[in-house]
């Protein structure tokens, strides 16, 4: 039920945001009647991004919101002073994928290090037709029941 009332508001919105130019007698650069450039640019942001804004309707595994996944990407920032001697631009870049990595583990349930220490050691032996299977999502499903561990879990066990 909710999804057809924001369906039906959502078509509405957009066809006021056609119109509503029109309505108030501007082109597309409106800077007069009261109406700043700021409000329109914002109008236009929705309008041009209506496809993307209404993904979530289309697919019932979209969230309405992406809170779960700003939350599980609020370590990033913390450790911004410790990451600011990168060096390059290439190591920041890479140090941004490993936290991508780490936070998708979190995600899905998977203990990053067990993860990390199972790709990286079959990587080597994986085909590369494959390597998707190697992505967090696809790992839980094909090799989580039975990770390649590293000699020092076997020491401590």
């Amino acid at each position: 039920m909710f999804f057809a009332e924001f369906l039906e508001v959502s078509g509405l919105f957009d066809a006021w945001v056609e119109e509503y130019p029109v309505l108030i007698g501007l082109s597309h650069t409106p800077t007069r009647c009261g109406w700043s450039r700021f409000s329109w640019r914002r109008l236009a942001y929705a309008h041009k991004r209506r496809a993307g804004l209404e993904v979530f309707l289309s697919d019932a595994d979209v969230p309405i919101d992406t809170n779960h996944l700003e939350r599980g990407l609020r370590v990033i920032p913390m450790g911004r002073k410790a990451w600011l001697f990168c060096w390059t631009e290439l190591g920041a870049k890479q140090v941004g994928i490993m936290q991508s990595l780490l936070t998708t583990c979190r995600l899905h349930d998977i203990n990053p290090y067990e993860y990390l220490v199972d790709v990286l050691q079959r990587v080597g032996q994986h085909p590369s037709a494959r390597v998707a299977e190697l992505t967090p999502r696809l790992w839980k499903q094909h090799f989580a029941a039975n990770p390649l561990r590293s000699d020092l879990y076997n020491i401590s066990q």
